[in-house]
């Protein structure tokens, strides 16, 4: 029963996920640079069903398959680092374990490498979808766990980045004037307040630093650490 809870969360975070796919021009056929990567890694094949060996598991990717939410999810072709260019984001398999990779488009063609969001993976990747925003999700499958996010920072796709835009929520923070949380704070955050990613920071150990600008009357605007940000109905309630 709980697993059968899970699974039906999952299918409607990424049915969201999905309602709010950015537009994408994915052609039937992988494009070239990605069967020219497929023919000089013979170990590498894209994802199939027959990839997928929990039966629970092939049932999500089956019913995403099937139903036009997540068509052509092995591979997509859609800008995933906001310079205006088709890129091609693809799951591929070897050996039993999962990749997701990313080729960015260049002026004349592709970059030489893709980047690897996952590689070569145990977790069971059932397929990609492109969110507004530039958001690339990965449906992980596994019904408990929400689909994996990621987004480019300007030199790496990072799961769970903010993107410029973004709307976040934190409490009990300080808020700097610059990307140092040694120096005297700007000023004091109590309550739970949201505000809007402005810029991208600098990665501090395991957080990251961003330029906000606050959701308040006010409006201020600062540097803050996403080590206090919260996210679900608390913060979606704060945006309302």
């Amino acid at each position: 029963m709980k697993r059968i809870a899970c699974c039906l969360l999952a299918l409607l975070l990424f049915a969201q996920y999905s309602a709010n796919a950015a537009q994408e021009k994915t052609p039937i056929q992988p494009p070239s640079v990605l069967l020219s990567f497929l023919r000089d890694n013979p170990n590498y094949h894209l994802l199939t069903s027959a990839d997928i060996k929990d039966e629970n598991e092939k049932k999500t990717f089956i019913h995403w398959d099937s139903n036009g939410g997540f068509k052509n999810a092995i591979f997509r072709v859609t800008d995933t680092n906001r310079d205006g260019k088709d890129d091609v984001v693809a799951v591929v398999v070897k050996n039993g374990l999962f990749s997701v990779l990313v080729f960015q488009a260049a002026s004349n063609g592709y970059l030489p490498k893709p980047f690897w969001l996952i590689q070569d993976s145990q977790e069971t990747i059932g397929g990609i979808l492109v969110r507004a925003g530039n958001y690339i999700t990965l449906n992980n499958l596994d019904c408990c766990y929400t689909p994996w996010v990621f987004a480019w920072s300007g030199s790496a796709y990072e799961m769970n980045i903010n993107l410029p835009g973004a709307y976040v929520c934190f409490a009990g923070t300080e808020i700097y004037s610059n990307e140092d949380n040694k120096s005297a704070p700007k000023y004091k955050i109590n309550e739970k307040v949201g505000a809007t990613v402005v810029e991208i920071g600098r990665q501090q150990g395991e957080y990251r630093w961003y330029k906000i600008k606050l959701s308040n009357k006010k409006g201020q605007t600062g540097f803050v650490l996403n080590d206090a940000f919260f996210d679900g109905t608390e913060c979606a309630e704060l945006k309302d």
